[in-house]
């Protein structure tokens, strides 16, 4: 359908991408839904980015390098969709 009468395979595609698994970053997403209003929210944030920063040390075999990037999503109230 899309006209393409060839594919190119490189010999050693396995090897390549188990290579780049290896030398890539480890990684930790984690998300915590946090339910309060914004006026409220430092009363709440200090628990919530410690736990989730607990659970990436436990995932991680070597946590001694890791950082914490956060992100809130917000929402208006009312609304259903939530805002970076």
């Amino acid at each position: 359908a899309m006209g393409v009468t060839q594919v190119y395979l490189h010999p050693m595609a396995g090897v390549l991408s188990a290579y780049g698994i290896g030398v890539a970053d480890q990684r930790w997403l984690g998300e915590q839904p946090v339910e309060v209003v914004l006026a409220e929210m430092d009363t709440v944030r200090e628990r919530v980015c410690q736990q989730l920063s607990d659970q990436a040390r436990q995932a991680l075999p070597d946590s001694a390098g890791v950082t914490d990037q956060w992100r809130a999503y917000l929402r208006y109230q009312g609304a259903d969709t939530p805002l970076l």
